[in-house]
Formats: structure tokens, C-alpha cells, sequence
């Protein structure tokens, strides 16, 4: 089973991406702080990380390249940013920081699931 950990400080897009991804069959761990997430990931190894943009004290991009010096590649998971924010600005964040993707909040279920099993595939791709 397939582990996602999902950082985002606010409780409601917490639960309904964890429902969402845990009733399509993926093992889900929720964060709503973004500090000590590198330590989670080292403890938990998800395989994706689907990480809230805008966060208090620590930023989702800031994030991205704490994580990237902190987790070694071969241990580190796929990161997706997760916002409302616009697509082209998604796309451009996402770019900048290195993270490996993104997912529109508004986009429904049906998209963010599309998005993880992309992020997934290629993943296994690159192995």
C-alpha cells in the first residue's frame, strides 16, 4: 500500500484529501505544521508528499528544499504542492522550489487522485 503524508494547516483539507485518498486504498498521515516535517518523513517514508503552499511559519516551497537537503534521494519521496492558488502559479512555484509536481485544491477528488497516481507512475518510472 502506497503511503501519502499530507501537510496542510487547515483541519478541513486535511480531512477531506485523507478520506479521499485512504477510500481510494492509500495508507494517509497528516501533518498540520509544516516544521518537523523533515523528521516525519525520515520516520514515516511516505511515498508522496502532498504539501499546503501556504503555511504559517515555514512555507510549502521553503519546504520543498529543506526536504531536498535533508532527505537523501534515495529515501526521498515525490512532492506535490497543494494550493488554491492558480495553476500557471502552481506551475511556476513549483518549477522554482523543485518540487516534483502540483495539485489545485479546487480541482475535486477526481483530479488529485489523477495527480498521485501520475506522481506514482513516474516514480516507478524513474526506478
Amino acid at each position: 500500500m502506497k503511503k501519502i503524508l499530507i501537510v496542510d494547516d487547515n483541519r478541513v483539507c486535511l480531512s477531506v484529501a485523507a478520506d479521499l485518498l485512504q477510500e481510494a486504498g492509500y495508507s494517509v498521515s497528516l501533518r498540520q505544521e509544516s516544521i518537523g516535517t523533515g523528521a516525519a518523513v525520515l520516520r514515516e517514508r511516505p511515498d508522496i508528499v502532498l504539501l499546503d503552499v501556504s503555511m504559517p511559519n515555514l512555507s510549502g516551497e521553503s519546504l520543498v528544499g529543506i526536504l531536498q537537503e535533508e532527505i537523501p534521494d534515495e529515501r526521498r519521496p515525490v512532492v506535490l504542492l497543494y494550493s488554491e492558488r492558480s495553476v500557471d502559479e502552481l506551475k511556476r512555484l513549483a518549477e522554482q522550489c523543485g518540487a516534483d509536481g502540483f495539485v489545485t485544491k479546487g480541482g475535486g477528488g477526481e483530479e488529485l487522485l489523477k495527480a498521485i497516481d501520475s506522481a506514482l507512475q513516474s516514480k516507478s518510472a524513474a526506478k
